[in-house]
């Protein structure tokens, strides 16, 4: 048997069994795992379950309350919304379904074909088996879907994050100038030119060259790549290059707009900061807080998308280069799973941090909340603020009369 399903230990490595394993109670794909190794592996599918439920309830609730909000006009809301949708696509459709890959072997079950897995001591050899690798080809049933959606949706996500960058670089250099670039009209227009592109692209990554389409399963990291194994051709191949590294230059862009973003913000409020002191005020209290808080919310966004998309292009660059380590397996499969964990923390960081978007949030769980819920609330409320009169009064700082 080939050890083709648990990266941390023994990956592409040869098992052999005396005799058949079920007959004894042992699942021949898990069993002859250590220990340490079972741990890291069901930690691993762990974060995959909390990496696909907190994706989808949280851009689901973006979806809900953008859309619900009176700024679901506005430029930087309908980039947001479009990106959410992207995000909870993924999240349903690649992420959770990928749960249940991640589980099955642990089960004792698996759905690529037994004898791809395993074979006779008697008719292959260990040597015989640099015929297997982790990644099969798919050209039918549901997972094709998947590969297509993650594909799209993935070209998406990375387009989005690409216009909120321009739109911050924009908003903290030339803020007089927004609206010059950033129109209701223009952003609509972005919004599908960026799901068309997608859609061409994934089509284009997944297209054999030979007029068919194939996508690419990972049994390591239990998910269907968008891009086609089988490309016919030195011009198909050299295509596919091309498009690899417009999206690396796609990525090093956001990260670059997002770094400058951050240098404008600061050069800005260190400017004001200096002319209200020549000026005798003090600069403290909610002004200091906000910036603050903005500059945070920008590291923030800007880390975590270095952090999602760097493994992966660093990835890339061993694959491409011929460059392979002893943990190979494990880091693609980390890279690849960084990569999806965006759709988990692209709602809270792009939505959760604006004090807008969490008073529309509690303004709709106030709209659904049943009355006697409601009334609950408002008393405890009223006894909260009535427990703190008494106490100013105690203290003599509020009047009798304001009682």
């Amino acid at each position: 048997m080939i050890n083709l399903f648990f990266p941390c230990c023994y990956p592409l490595h040869t098992v052999v069994w005396n005799g058949i394993p079920e007959e004894r109670g042992v699942n021949r794909y898990w069993d002859y795992l250590p220990f340490w190794c079972r741990v890291s592996e069901v930690s691993l599918a762990a974060v995959v379950v909390c990496t696909g439920v907190t994706g989808t309830l949280g851009n689901l609730l973006v979806i809900i309350v953008l859309l619900r909000s009176n700024h679901r006009g506005e430029e930087s809301s309908i980039l947001r919304t479009s990106l959410a949708f992207a995000d909870l696509s993924t999240s349903i459709f690649v992420v959770i379904p990928s749960f249940y890959y991640h589980v099955m072997p642990i089960r004792g079950y698996i759905d690529i074909g037994e004898k791809y897995v395993t074979f006779q001591l008697g008719i292959h050899n260990a040597s015989g088996t640099d015929r297997y690798n982790t990644n099969i080809g798919v050209i039918q049933g549901y997972r094709l879907f998947q590969g297509l959606t993650f594909g799209v949706c993935s070209i998406v996500s990375l387009l989005t994050l690409f216009l909120l960058s321009v739109e911050r670089f924009i908003a903290t250099g030339r803020a007089l100038r927004y609206q010059h670039y950033f129109t209701i009209p223009r952003v609509k227009f972005s919004v599908v030119l960026t799901w068309s592109i997608a859609i061409l692209d994934t089509l284009f990554f997944v297209f054999d060259g030979n007029g068919g389409f194939e996508l690419t399963w990972s049994t390591m990291a239990k998910i269907p790549i968008s891009v086609s194994n089988r490309k016919v051709g030195a011009v198909m191949r050299w295509a596919h290059s091309v498009h690899v590294l417009m999206l690396v230059f796609l990525c090093l862009s956001t990260v670059t707009l997002s770094l400058l973003s951050i240098r404008n913000f600061v050069r800005e409020q260190t400017r004001v900061v200096s002319e209200w002191r020549a000026l005798g005020m003090r600069v403290s209290g909610p002004f200091a807080s906000e910036n603050r808080h903005i500059l945070t919310t920008m590291c923030i966004m800007t880390l975590l998308f270095a952090t999602s998309t760097g493994p992966r292009g660093l990835r890339l660059a061993f694959y491409h280069t011929g460059y392979l380590f002893l943990k190979d397996d494990l880091f693609e499969y980390l890279s690849w799973w960084f990569f999806l964990a965006s759709c988990s923390w692209n709602p809270w960081i792009y939505n959760m941090r604006s004090r807008q978007f969490r008073k529309d949030v509690e303004d709709f769980f106030l709209a659904v909340l049943p009355s006697c819920l409601k009334e609950k609330l408002q008393r405890a409320d009223a006894a909260a603020e009535a427990r703190e009169r008494r106490m100013l009064r105690r203290l003599n700082l509020i009047d009798e009369s304001s009682l």
